[in-house]
């Protein structure tokens, strides 16, 4: 599917006067050349399924208009689906019209589109949703050149920071990008990435203009940085009032954002009469903020609800202070960490907040005087001369445990009465991100069947808690059965019995599986091959390519253990073990073993631990030979040999 820009999903906006709209026009649709239409292929991209001619993009902040225009030609039969258009945008800042396209047929002939533009929800979060305009273009061939426009006006009087994106999974042969600024009351500036030397875009009257041609595809890799951070792209930024150094803008931001912490913490009763209720009988200072952290964690978190009705909308009251938090029983995740920081002060602690920057979307910089760009929040408690780190606004995060993007990121401590300074999140070691998997098989008719329990802990179980946060019951057995089967080659049945914690913020999570896996053994003559690591028999290793494009950067670092227990019948006997095996390195521990615990019985242990997040392409052959030599161990295969039955029998 074709997926061009895209519209931030919660957009950094100013506050804009009225300006005169005025009507301007964008690319025309255009005549293919008898190249284009003789074109088979793209040197610099040698088997591309398509091919971008030209890609224009255009934002006009003073008539608050923007538009684009794409224009693809079709190569091979996979490129057919680049027919198939997705156009995203966030309707609660924008408005979507004049959507065209066309197809030029390889003959020449043009077809105008005139077929259905349906809506559908991409995401949905906060009261904010990001929907798209979907079409497909009828009998798309190879040799096709596909066309299309549209506009995307503002709503209300907002400045946007704009991202040009010039690099997709398709190759671009010309690429435009053309901005007008609003240029009163705001200092503006780009920053740029990937372009050619000497590059950027250049001011021509009243707009900025920048032409690229033959931007390479971007090519996807597993564990890599946020693809914002690698693609080939133009920002241009507002801020109010003029460019300073960042440290003094950081300087006035931390006043800023520590005045309306403070604000809104403030000194309630309250907020106090919830801090003794809730820390009840507890004793300990630890028992004691676990127990503040629970009442924090039954905050409704309106980021993670569905999109409110208009006559629910009228019920939801703003949030002021952490008293209305209480009294309202909902709030925004930034607002239930402060209303936990309102309690964890009421009930004795030196507690604060702290705005980091998240590294699910960016990699935070100081250098970028953008404050939007510190758009997180957790809180830090003092305890014992150590700091604890909270993250009540995330739902089901366990106590003490950080979701994976605000962990080892830059943060600014907002104190009460202090300068807000800077820090860094904590790092998670392995053992808080732990997955067991304990299975108990059996050979029965050439198949393997049995029983296996899923146990999720720490920052295992908040992914699945967050994954699940919106679902049924019957919804969650599902996807559980969905990661189950992963597990497995193909054919494999999985079938949830019983599922616990999934609620919990302190139980961990534990899924029990009925499982029925005809595709994991081969049973052949005599005898029978049997991989005993069943979890990763099915695996591959995710650094399998020789060559590798961007760096490796993991979200966090995290343990397995696998304990798997197989029993045969009598007619079979133990032929041959694999032999245990440890690889120990400073960033990884990988232990396998093996033992022929009965007549019957093979019983099988396996231990992976990996520490570190993030290598340089440089480190790139290191952790690959690692993470081979880890896939190869779990292929490791059990021989058993199989009696052969006499007359008798």
């Amino acid at each position: 599917m074709t997926r061009f820009r895209t519209a931030a999903f919660v957009a950094a906006l100013v506050w804009l006067p009225a300006a005169a709209a005025m009507a301007r026009g964008f690319d025309d649709f255009r005549a293919a050349t008898p190249e284009e239409l003789a074109m088979k292929g793209v040197p610099s991209a040698p088997g591309a399924a398509a091919v971008i001619l030209d890609w224009g993009q255009r934002v006009d902040d003073i008539d608050l208009d923007s538009s684009e225009y794409v224009r693809i030609k079709i190569l091979t039969e996979a490129g057919r689906k680049y027919g198939d258009i997705e156009i995203p945008y966030a309707p609660e800042y924008y408005h979507l019209h004049r959507i065209e396209a066309r197809m030029t047929r390889p003959d020449g002939t043009i077809v105008d589109f005139k077929g259905k533009i349906y809506e559908k929800l991409i995401v949905k979060a906060g009261g904010k949703r990001l929907v798209s305009e979907n079409f497909s273009i009828p009998d798309v061939q190879p040799g096709s050149i596909i066309e299309y426009k549209y506009r995307l006006g503002g709503r209300g009087q907002y400045l946007h920071n704009t991202r040009f994106v010039v690099q997709q999974d398709l190759p671009v042969l010309r690429a435009f990008l053309w901005l007008r600024p609003y240029q009163k009351e705001f200092t503006s500036f780009f920053t740029f990435q990937g372009l050619p030397e000497g590059k950027k875009p250049e001011k021509i009257g009243d707009h900025y203009e920048l032409a690229l041609e033959n931007v390479p595809a971007f090519e996807k890799e597993r564990y890599a940085p946020p693809e914002g951070e690698l693609k080939t792209r133009v920002d241009f930024f507002y801020i109010e009032g003029r460019l300073i150094q960042s440290d003094a803008f950081w300087i006035g931001e931390g006043k800023s954002w520590t005045k309306k912490v403070e604000s809104f913490i403030g000194s309630r009763p309250y907020v106090a009469d919830q801090a003794r209720a809730a820390i009840g009988t507890a004793a300990t200072p630890d028992e004691k903020l676990h127990k503040l952290y629970a009442r924090a964690q039954q905050i409704r978190n309106l980021a993670y609800e569905d999109e409110k009705t208009d006559a629910e909308a009228k019920n939801t009251h703003d949030n002021k202070s952490a008293d209305d938090v209480l009294l309202n029983g909902y709030g925004s995740p930034s607002e239930i960490n402060r209303t936990f920081v309102a309690l964890a002060r009421a009930a004795g602690f030196e507690a604060n907040a702290v705005r980091i920057g998240e590294s699910d979307e960016r990699i935070f910089s100081k250098a970028l005087p953008i404050g939007e760009h510190l758009d997180g929040e957790v809180a830090v408690v003092s305890m014992d001369g150590k700091q604890v780190w909270i993250d009540a606004g995330t739902p089901g995060a366990p106590y003490r445990v950080l979701s994976w993007q605000k962990l080892h990121v830059p943060g600014m401590l907002l104190s009460k009465g202090a300068a807000a300074s800077w820090l860094m999140t904590p790092e998670q070691p392995a053992s808080d991100a732990l997955t067991q998997r304990k299975a108990v098989l059996r050979i029965e008719d050439d198949s393997i069947k049995g029983k296996i329990t899923l146990t999720l802990t720490g920052q295992e179980a908040l992914r699945q808690r967050v994954k699940n946060y919106k679902d049924d019951e019957a919804a969650i057995r599902k996807s559980l059965e969905e990661t189950g089967k992963e597990w497995f080659a193909g054919g494999a049945v999985v079938k949830v019995t019983n599922v616990s914690g999934m609620k919990s913020i302190d139980d961990p999570i534990v899924v029990d599986f009925d499982v029925e896996l005809s595709s994991l053994g081969s049973f052949a003559g005599s005898r029978a091959l049997i991989p005993m690591s069943v979890f990763q028999a099915a695996a591959k290793n995710p650094f399998a390519p020789a060559q590798r494009k961007h760096p490796i950067l993991f979200p966090y670092a995290w343990s397995e253990a696998d304990d798997v227990t197989l029993q045969f019948p009598g007619d079979y006997s133990v032929e041959s073990l694999p032999q245990p095996i440890k690889y120990d390195v400073n960033a990884a521990i990988y232990q396998s073993h093996y033992e022929a615990s009965g007549a019957n019985t093979v019983h099988f242990t396996r231990k992976f631990e990996f520490r570190s997040l993030y290598f340089g392409q440089e480190s790139y052959g290191a952790l690959r030979n690692f993470f081979s030599k880890v896939a190869t161990a779990d292929q490791d295969q059990l021989v058993l040999h199989k009696r052969a039955k006499t007359a008798a029998q």
